[in-house]
């Protein structure tokens, strides 16, 4: 009963780290794409900008959400937020941010994922 139980808790938890990830992919590329917007859009009038800088910090918002558990983690992303919302205008630097938002967030659910491998293997 134990191993049917860690197995269920084990494909329980597997699964909502591929939710976590798909919505941190999702949150993301919406950021990206505004901040494409703003960038490539040198005439945009200023309430279509704020709109769409409302936008970016309402999706980094949602990834905070999903680690609010994490302090270490939500640590770093409110850091990177800040720095996005002050690189706005910089694209590259925002795009660069984006990315290292991302790349550490994989990277704690890779790890995630391996101690939950580990821990399935374990009798």
């Amino acid at each position: 009963d134990q191993i049917v139980n860690d197995l269920t808790q084990y494909h329980t938890e597997a699964g909502q780290l591929e939710e976590i990830q798909a919505e941190v992919q999702e949150q993301l590329r919406h950021c990206t794409h505004a901040s494409e917007l703003i960038h490539d859009t040198p005439d945009m009038s200023v309430s279509q900008r704020l709109t769409f800088e409302r936008e970016i910090k309402d999706n980094l918002g949602t990834i905070l959400a999903l680690f609010n558990k994490d302090s270490i983690l939500r640590g770093h992303i409110n850091l990177l937020h800040q720095k996005i919302l002050t690189l706005l205008p910089q694209q590259k630097q925002v795009i660069a941010e984006l990315k290292r938002v991302e790349d550490y967030v994989f990277h704690h659910i890779k790890l995630a994922r391996g101690r939950l491998e580990e821990r399935r293997r374990k009798p």
